[in-house]
């Protein structure tokens, strides 16, 4: 699995992501593929990926199964993530992206802002494409992603 920290990919991947949007001239785009649990603001790596993304202006496309995996009442729990409160398979790694934060209030806000902004925030951008679309979840994911 991921017991050695030099053989392990996930504690490269700022460094994979700016090397992408560099070869891609800013054309890279993150894919979120959102479980509907919404877990996946609850694992450390995955809050490191997004804000990293969101700082780099990488094109950020999040994809669920249906939107009734993101109801608004779901989603406001958000309001309360924190990186401090992620977890990862190795304590470890959490220690590590932890570290690598300066500013875990900033970063916060970042995710935040991240989850949250009426223009540009990841659910916003998600309905708005929805709604554009013809309000179809399925034909909508189809237009984002291709």
């Amino acid at each position: 699995f991921n017991d050695h920290r030099d053989a392990c990919e996930l504690n490269k991947f700022d460094s994979m992501m700016r090397h992408m949007m560099h070869v891609s001239a800013g054309k890279c785009a993150q894919i979120v593929a959102l479980d509907q649990h919404l877990e996946l603001f609850r694992r450390a790596w995955c809050v490191a990926e997004l804000v990293e993304a969101r700082n780099l202006a990488m094109r950020q496309i999040l994809v669920v199964r249906n939107m009734q995996c993101v109801p608004r009442s779901k989603t406001e729990s958000l309001k309360k993530v924190r990186v401090q409160d992620c977890q990862a398979s190795r304590p470890e790694d959490v220690e590590e992206i932890l570290a690598k934060i300066k500013d875990k209030d900033e970063f916060n806000q970042a995710l935040q802002r991240l989850l949250s902004e009426s223009q540009g925030g990841l659910f916003f951008d998600l309905r708005a494409q929805v709604e554009e679309l013809g309000g179809d979840l399925p034909s909508a994911l189809f237009e984002v992603i291709s």
